[in-house]
């Protein structure tokens, strides 16, 4: 019952900050200041959303590759004919 509880009030909060895209920012830079005056060795690097929202839209722009009903034929090199005779006269 608890996880229920604590996977809807993610949900309410994933809505809430779609819904300001400021407050994730925020809610970055508060996890930063938590974890910095902590006494210990964590390492925070922030990904900036706005890359993000970019990679985002540069997927959903790009066309997919055309597709074709027949697969690729590959051709393969025939063997060398042989030479008739031993090569001795």
């Amino acid at each position: 019952d608890a996880e229920l509880q604590a996977s809807k009030k993610l949900a309410e909060a994933a809505k809430e900050m779609s819904e300001q895209p400021a407050a994730l920012q925020l809610r970055l830079l508060q996890t930063v200041v938590a974890v910095a005056a902590e006494k210990n060795s964590t390492l925070v690097l922030p990904f900036p959303v706005e890359l993000l929202r970019f990679l985002e839209r540069a997927q959903q722009q790009q066309p997919l590759p055309p597709t074709s009903s027949t697969p690729p034929t590959t051709s393969t090199p025939s063997p060398p004919a042989a030479e008739s005779g031993s090569g001795q006269d």
